[in-house]
């Protein structure tokens, strides 16, 4: 691949970084994670998404009585991958917010790209999505403008669904309806319905629902919810949503 020798076969590089020594990094293989073909930006815009994800990843990650220094040592992590692909958590983990981030912590100075291999990557998907879900939530109130009562409702829900749709292009399902673990057509009798979907709807990974006004998710919708989420999904995440 021009300054050093590749293996096809592993995808690896079967010799050691030439900058050498002063990349800072004693593991001379790393750059890129050692995967330059999967690991590569060629289009060099790789790192507004990652910082964007770092951003939630933050508030998500680091405990809640520190939430503000957590996210500041959330970026300056996730900022470390610009540099030759190397995140090391030791160097961040004795700041103030990161004493919960046990997992990270345990992942020292391997690369947040490979550190989503080894099972951060859940994690990571479910920051942007929530990222995603925000952005629509503020969408949809601010296009539909100040109001109360049920019709004001249901046109925020009815805009925040187009706006989920277009942001996170597609890959969120809106308004998905569900009856005794079954995925079901909306508006199907006994049926309950939610407004965001992250994962495949047959087999869920995280249910979002979207507030207004004075409405809060309630422990007993939540519990109405689980009992109608298929099987081995009744304990996903269920959260709340609501325009900022």
């Amino acid at each position: 691949m021009g300054a050093r020798e590749y293996d096809p076969r592993t995808a690896r590089w079967l010799q050691r970084d030439p900058i050498d020594i002063a990349s800072g990094d004693p593991n001379l293989y790393r750059y890129a994670g050692n995967d330059p073909i999967n690991m590569a930006d060629d289009g060099g815009k790789d790192w507004f998404k990652k910082t964007e994800d770092g951003i939630w990843i933050g508030p998500f990650l680091f405990n809640s009585e520190v939430v503000s220094e957590g996210l500041k040592t959330g970026l300056a992590a996730v900022g470390s991958v610009f540099t030759f692909g190397l995140w090391d958590g030791g160097a961040y983990k004795d700041q103030v917010g990161f004493d919960t981030s046990n997992f990270f912590a345990g992942v020292g100075r391997e690369c947040l790209i490979t550190a989503a291999t080894l099972g951060v990557g859940e994690f990571i998907f479910s920051a942007r999505a929530a990222r995603q879900v925000q952005q629509a939530a503020n969408n949809a109130q601010r296009i539909v403008g100040s109001g109360r009562g049920a019709a004001h409702g249901t046109r925020v829900h009815t805009e925040f669904a187009k706006q989920v749709q277009q942001i996170s292009k597609g890959k969120l399902e809106t308004e998905v309806a569900y009856r005794n673990g079954v995925r079901v057509n909306r508006n199907t009798p006994g049926s309950i319905r939610v407004d965001v979907v992250r994962g495949n709807p047959q087999q869920p990974k995280e249910i979002y629902d979207l507030k207004t006004g004075g409405a809060r998710l309630t422990p007993k919708r939540i519990e109405q919810i689980r009992r109608h989420l298929p099987k081995g999904c009744e304990n996903i995440p269920i959260r709340e949503v609501r325009p900022r």
